[in-house]
């Protein structure tokens, strides 16, 4: 059965896109905690404020992505796809990040093929998962510092495991416990896809009440992201703010997927042209594919960094058009793989 589009989910996807790919661009051109792009051009002035207001962006996609995967449901066919996706994103970055000789980064892309491994098995222990995933939510509620082991700072499995965030090329997205972003997400559109919930249409004035004090809460530790540098202490950063800082800002992600699934309100947003226009963009109707084709745009025009360093103009154009032509590439993609098919 297909489930109803989610208008409020392809809203908060938009919003953080539009704060992830900037900090993509001088990740891959300048590479500077210092943030030199702000000395090139003049659109980065006012981008860069919004990327570091959702500098958790990243956190966001990989909520919701995998809500949706459990949402709607997944073919083996589909888990097929993805993980060949994975891998061929794992390949974009090696060739992104080569430089004489082959740099593998434990990234995103690795940390998403680990979690769909553990979903698909974990799927046939639904108690296991319950489980599993019960406990990844209380690690999410404790510091970092907690999950350091005794390894050693950059052996390959430190860095897999609670990530070596401070040395160059050590990569991003350790697993524990950050696969608890991936596996409850998963297990709550899963468990919702199953059951069918007819209250979860409406909003109750006790849960009404129950949000507005956490929401309230949460205005206490809001902008505790802000001061990420832009840059190779980036992941460093961001990874290790205190549980309340990370809570008090994802909460309000989940409280947008809420209310997406309000009749009345996604009613509204089904017939705005606006939403259905958010809707239709690729970066929702396709946005593994988008993420791996802006990667791949970025990484071309990334050996011509020293051109954008010098010339403003061709990189506020760049800041300009990334998110339209990633959108027309994969159109474009889309449409001959119909015509070979």
């Amino acid at each position: 059965m297909k489930k109803e589009r989610l208008f409020g989910i392809d809203l908060l996807r938009l919003i953080a896109v539009l704060a992830i790919v900037p900090f993509h661009i001088v990740e891959m051109f300048f590479y500077n905690d210092s943030n030199v792009s702000l000395r090139v051009g003049v659109l980065m002035e006012w981008v860069d404020p919004y990327s570091r207001v959702f500098a958790f962006s990243g956190f966001t996609v990989v909520i919701i992505s995998f809500f949706l995967l459990g949402y709607k449901g997944v073919s083996p066919k589909k888990w097929k796809f993805l993980m060949k996706l994975c891998i061929f994103g794992t390949a974009v970055l090696l060739a992104i990040n080569y430089e004489g000789e082959l740099l593998l980064e434990w990234d995103i892309y690795c940390y998403v093929l680990i979690s769909i491994f553990l979903i698909r098995f974990l799927s046939f222990y639904k108690k296991i998962f319950y489980i599993v995933s019960s406990f990844l939510l209380f690690s999410l509620f404790l510091p970092q510092e907690v999950f350091h082991i005794s390894l050693g700072e950059g052996h390959w499995l430190y860095n897999v495991l609670v990530g070596d965030l401070k040395s160059h090329g050590a990569g991003s997205w350790p697993l524990i416990p950050w696969l608890g972003l991936a596996l409850i997400p998963y297990c709550v559109g899963d468990f919702l896809r199953v059951n069918s919930l007819q209250n979860i249409e409406f909003l109750s004035l006790k849960e009404a009440l129950i949000w507005s004090v956490l929401l309230s809460f949460s205005f206490f530790f809001l902008g505790g992201f802000y001061h990420t540098p832009i840059g190779p202490g980036f992941y460093q950063y961001t990874f290790s703010r205190p549980p309340m800082v990370f809570w008090s800002h994802i909460i309000w992600v989940i409280f947008i997927v809420r209310l997406s699934f309000l009749k009345r309100l996604n009613g509204y947003f089904n017939n705005n042209k606006y939403f259905l226009w958010i809707s239709r963009l690729q970066l929702n109707q396709s946005f593994f594919l988008f993420y791996i084709v802006h990667l791949m745009i970025l990484g071309t025009f990334s050996n011509f960094s020293e051109f954008f360093l010098k010339t403003g103009w061709a990189f506020d154009l760049l800041l300009l058009f990334i998110i339209p032509a990633t959108e027309f590439v994969c159109v474009y993609l889309k449409k001959l793989r119909v015509k070979l098919i």
